[in-house]
């Protein structure tokens, strides 16, 4: 269905504030996050996305936090999907070999834990 106050297509990135399941799903498919209460552009609502999200932001030991977030991953990505998931650009780095404990941030793209990097 096409709505006039709705983007029909649009580019969209997302940097987490924390790793955590809950700060990529609620700010960009949660349904009340969406439009200027959110980063929700796409004006994503489900309901049973939400329901798993807000059971996931309640869980109390990992596996009460992870399963409903797979189940969650599982709609917004192949059930019925909130987007054209593109892609995450490979990291590309080149040190010298006398560079020791280079550790790739896995969270925040091209930067490393500086203070474990020595020299050999």
């Amino acid at each position: 269905e096409i709505k006039p106050d709705r983007p029909d297509f649009f580019l969209q990135a997302w940097w987490p504030d924390y790793n955590s399941p809950l700060n990529y799903s609620y700010p960009l498919f949660y349904s009340q996050s969406a439009g200027a209460n959110g980063q929700n552009a796409g004006y994503y609502t489900d309901p049973t996305v939400d329901k798993l999200i807000d059971q996931g932001s309640k869980g109390t030991s990992v596996d009460q936090i992870v399963a409903p977030f797979k189940q969650a991953q599982q709609i917004l990505s192949k059930d019925d999907p909130a987007g054209i998931f593109m892609a995450q650009s490979p990291d590309r780095t080149v040190v010298s070999a006398a560079i020791k404990n280079q550790v790739f941030n896995v969270l925040y793209l091209g930067t490393f834990d500086f203070y474990a990097i020595s020299r050999s």
